[in-house]
């Protein structure tokens, strides 16, 4: 898969042939994340949203941060996803629920606008 500045995420075959294209981000395509089955495929962009696709019938969800969202990612047992704002300074975890993302809590208080710029990635620790 391919994000582009053309608000696009264009799924290739292994020969290079085009699949489909899927349109939803307002801006930029910023970042593209397979699970491991490649059942689903989260996207984000600059206008804050997370898009999780599900691949299995070319489906999208759609939850959202205020402003630029840095990389997301799978959890190990890959039943959430977890997502961090620039412009909000805070941390999100959704739940994957039948292909769809679900809020596991509020987001995290935000971040102190002096001590960090923001987050580069999260990572799950293997407890």
């Amino acid at each position: 898969a391919t994000g582009n500045n053309g608000n696009k995420v264009i799924l290739w075959d292994l020969q290079g042939n085009q699949i489909t294209v899927m349109d939803g981000h307002q801006f930029a395509v910023k970042d593209l994340k397979f699970n491991s089955k490649s059942t689903y495929l989260s996207t984000t962009s600059s206008e804050g949203v997370v898009r999780l696709w599900d691949l299995r019938e070319i489906s999208e969800s759609t939850e959202g941060h205020q402003g630029p969202i840095t990389p997301t990612v799978f959890s190990p047992n890959e039943n959430f996803i977890v997502s961090t704002g620039i412009g909000d300074k805070q941390i999100f975890s959704w739940e994957i629920q039948n292909g769809r993302l679900k809020p596991v809590k509020r987001p995290s208080p935000k971040l102190p606008e002096n001590d960090i710029l923001h987050i580069n990635e999260v990572f799950f620790h293997d407890d």
